[in-house]
């Protein structure tokens, strides 16, 4: 579990999981800019885990951005 969005960009990057929950309202930075950052970021372990937003927000604007940013789910 991730504190704010650098360290659960950090962790994304460092660690091997098969399925990230990403906090769209994780603080430090948002859970869009997290996993955009960590989809950037190199992986040292060549996998991209499947990443599910989770959020009580569930309007289509709120959705529209998410596919973009790289989330899988919504």
């Amino acid at each position: 579990m991730a504190g704010n969005g650098i360290q659960a960009a950090e962790m994304a990057c460092k660690n091997k999981y098969h399925l990230i929950l990403m906090d769209m309202h994780i603080p430090g930075i948002d859970g869009l800019k997290a996993t955009g950052l960590s989809k950037s970021l190199p992986k040292a372990l060549n996998q991209t885990p499947s990443m599910a937003a989770l959020t009580a927000q569930a309007y289509d604007s709120d959705r529209q951005p998410a596919p973009k940013a790289g989330l899988d789910f919504f």
